[in-house]
């Protein structure tokens, strides 16, 4: 089963692949995916974490990108959970949940022409 997404009124529910099958989330509970070579990690609001079988490529093209931004070559974002952009170190976004996340030199005029439609 490939991931996707499923439009409902009010929310978004994200097809991850799992070992033992597809857990379907609401996007609005994920904070990020971090790319693990093949597989990726998603990270909850509520501090969990699940190991995912899809790789961060097939996320990307599945992912709905009013909810989702690829930042970096590891990482995929919520754009509604972003608290601020630092500037420093070549810059990073940290998350509502207060971790840091690199913001890649050749992401980041796709980010920040995000910033201008998204808020």
């Amino acid at each position: 089963m490939k991931s996707g997404h499923f439009q409902y009124p009010n929310e978004c529910k994200v097809a991850i692949k799992t070992v033992s099958g597809a857990d379907f989330v609401n996007a609005k509970q994920i904070l990020y995916f971090e790319s693990s070579n093949i597989y990726s990690t998603v990270y909850f609001i509520d501090g969990t974490k699940v190991t995912c079988l899809n790789s961060l490529i097939e996320l990307e093209e599945n992912l709905p990108q009013s909810y989702f931004l690829r930042v970096h070559k590891k990482f995929i974002i919520n754009i509604s959970k972003i608290d601020k952009y630092k500037k420093n170190d070549g810059g990073s976004i940290k998350l509502d949940n207060g971790v840091a996340i690199p913001l890649s030199r050749t992401r980041k005029p796709i980010f920040f022409a995000m910033l201008v439609n998204h808020f």
